[in-house]
């Protein structure tokens, strides 16, 4: 069984690709690409929602797991 996709509610009126994708304030969409999203969600721009719709709670983890560690401030 296939895990399901994250699913993202749209704050802020954006274009997306592929295909210069639409989606308006309100909008709740599972197709973001993956390197995207953590810039989308520090920025605001989207939050993480649940099946029903309900914001589900970032930890710093989630939106710096895969960050570089030298924009951390973080030595490697």
């Amino acid at each position: 069984m296939a895990a399901a996709k994250a699913k993202y509610l749209v704050k802020v009126g954006m274009n997306y690709p592929p295909n210069d994708r639409r989606a308006e304030i309100g909008d709740i969409v599972d197709d973001l690409p993956a390197k995207s999203i953590r810039s989308l969600r520090e920025q605001g721009v989207i939050v993480q929602v649940d099946a029903k719709g309900n914001t589900v709670d970032a930890t710093d983890d989630d939106l710096s797991a895969d960050a570089d560690p030298a924009l951390l401030g973080e030595e490697g």
